[in-house]
């Protein structure tokens, strides 16, 4: 009889702990799933921020790029500005006198005595030569177009420095 009691004492034993167990691990996995949704929530959560974040960082950058002055930037925002107003104004300037400098160099006819030299130099002079020999017919208005990209560098007075 005590071998049969200690047999059962055993088994409820058993059963109780299998029991335990098995509670045991549904909570494991009932904290495992809940961990994974929580983390995908945080996850999801920062992608947010982090989306709405860069948005705001690239609404900055344009604000700081942009070169119009705006009534409700600080003073020195609106001074940045103006310099940057400033230079890009010096910029076009200095690119449309290369421009034009460019235009004249290819205008212009050959030097005198080029056929005397005895440098590269010499090649570039005999093709300005071919090139208005072969435009004959067009010199007279290669010469006014001339006269006008020579006046043309009264564009400096159009643009406003501020």
């Amino acid at each position: 009889m005590d071998n049969i009691r200690t047999s059962i004492d055993s088994l409820r034993r058993d059963l109780e702990l299998s029991e335990l167990r098995d509670d045991l691990n549904r909570t494991r996995r009932k904290l495992r799933d809940d961990m994974e949704l929580s983390r995908s929530y945080r996850l999801a959560a920062a992608e947010e921020e982090l989306k709405e974040s860069e948005a705001a960082l690239e609404a900055v950058r344009d604000a700081v790029r942009s070169p119009r002055l705006s009534p409700t930037g600080t003073p020195y925002r609106d001074y940045l500005h103006t310099l940057r107003l400033r230079s890009l104004r010096l910029e076009e300037k200095r690119l449309l006198e290369m421009r034009r400098l460019q235009e004249l160099e290819r205008l212009r006819g050959p030097k005198p005595k080029w056929y005397e030299l005895k440098t590269p130099q010499f090649h570039v002079e005999a093709r300005k030569n071919n090139e208005l020999l072969a435009a004959k017919r067009q010199w007279n208005d290669m010469r006014d177009y001339t006269e006008n990209v020579w006046k043309s560098r009264d564009f400096t007075r159009s643009a406003t420095i501020i």
